[in-house]
């Protein structure tokens, strides 16, 4: 339990960091921390327990994109607000780091591996995003049509 709560805390100072760098509203800067700090719960759990970072990121994400979606309508500001913050904690930044090393240190087959996984695990995210704005955009048609 105080691992989670440790990496809540983390994740939340990390992501008001980037909140303010990218100058969010000050109405959705707490929103948008917990809500990152949540998104990242729900991908450790996913990832310790089916030991996959790829397809937690893309469900990680999923859930980001709906959550940022549903809180840009009750806020009444772009989603992007809150879904750019809280990525980065999930941007996999030892692979990019390891890709230079290995890349400057001339051994290319683990440079190629990891720039290989930051790429995938990239591409993960990115779907999933785009992929839970789909739905809701979905969703919302349908409920407009509805009304």
């Amino acid at each position: 339990m105080n691992f989670y709560l440790y990496q809540f805390f983390i994740v939340f100072f990390a992501t008001l960091g980037f909140a303010i760098y990218f100058n969010s509203p000050k109405k959705t800067i707490f929103s948008t921390c917990v809500l990152s700090s949540l998104i990242w719960i729900f991908f450790k759990v996913l990832y310790l327990n089916f030991n996959g970072y790829s397809i937690s990121a893309f469900f990680a994400s999923f859930l980001l994109g709906l959550c940022g979606e549903f809180l840009a309508r009750k806020l009444k500001t772009p989603a992007t607000v809150f879904i750019i913050p809280s990525l980065f904690p999930m941007v996999p930044g030892a692979n990019i780091y390891y890709t230079m090393y290995y890349f400057i240190f001339k051994d290319y087959e683990k440079s190629l591996s990891n720039a290989a996984d930051t790429l995938t695990i990239a591409l993960y995210l990115a779907i999933g995003i785009v992929f839970s704005l789909a739905t809701s955009k979905m969703i919302l048609a349908i409920k407009n049509k509805e009304g």
